[in-house]
């Protein structure tokens, strides 16, 4: 499905947004040239591996029953980006015709088990992509949410990097870096979170490349998805900031769930 995000073939398109997320409000650049895809989501994340593979069941819940309020208060919230962006249910956002995880192209027998998502994004004043998205799943059982993030991890244990994808005629190549720059402080215990770096060079000249960082935590049977797309392909120290405290507040939500909701203590 093509979207307002999809960019012709050889069009430098480069998305610029004010993104406020420390204490102070202090403001960051976030920048996005993506390659031209027609991704449902960030480009970054379908030159990533999110393909149309393994989709769940295609019933779409309505946005106002209890679980969908549950996952709306876990994901990015309004307050977290600053002056001249808003944070918007993405299109199909709580569509369980639409894939949740799909990560370097593997399989995600977990996708099946989820009962609601929801994808909230940062948007600029045009209607433009921030590059900042949070995705929040409930799944059947406790169990079948640690079996996604289980599932995750064997995805990046057999990553291939670098890897290339292709679309609309144009190659990028993808490249595992470190996430170890990121502060975990706050977030969930190391058992239930995974922190995947990927830097996205979409063969545009030289300065074209940028970093995209995915966060996932886990508490019960919610599982939430952060995805931050960097300036370039090395993020800035405000950035990795940004990255350690949007992944806090998460962490904090996920834990402020009630018990009968998360399906856990």
């Amino acid at each position: 499905m093509t979207t307002s995000r999809g960019r012709a073939a050889g069009a430098a398109a480069v998305v610029v947004a004010a993104l406020s997320l420390s204490a102070c409000g202090g403001q960051v650049a976030v920048t996005a040239t993506p390659i031209p895809v027609a991704s449902a989501w960030h480009p970054g994340l379908f030159v990533a591996g999110y393909g149309p593979a393994g989709l769940g069941p295609s019933a779409s819940p309505s946005p106002l029953d209890t679980t969908q309020q549950a996952l709306e208060g876990v994901g990015l919230q309004p307050f977290d980006v600053g002056t001249g962006l808003t944070v918007a249910l993405a299109t199909d956002g709580t569509s369980l015709s639409v894939h949740s995880l799909s990560y370097c192209s593997a399989a995600y027998p977990s996708e099946s088990d989820r009962q609601a998502r929801r994808r909230m994004l940062a948007t600029t004043s045009s209607g433009g992509d921030a590059g900042v998205v949070t995705e929040a799943v409930y799944y059947r059982t406790t169990a079948a949410a640690a079996a996604a993030l289980m599932q995750l991890r064997v995805a990046d244990e057999g990553c291939a990097s670098p890897r290339t994808a292709t679309s609309g005629g144009q190659t990028a190549t993808l490249t595992l870096v470190p996430s170890d720059d990121i502060d975990t402080t706050g977030l969930v215990p190391a058992d239930h979170r995974l922190l995947v770096s990927t830097t996205v060079d979409p063969g545009t000249g030289a300065g074209s490349a940028y970093r995209v960082t995915r966060v996932w935590q886990v508490r019960g049977r919610v599982l939430v998805a952060l995805v931050y797309t960097s300036v370039s392909a090395t993020a800035t120290p405000q950035e990795l900031h940004d990255i350690a405290l949007l992944s806090s507040r998460v962490a904090g939500r996920l834990d402020a769930l009630k018990s009968d909701v998360a399906g856990t203590s």
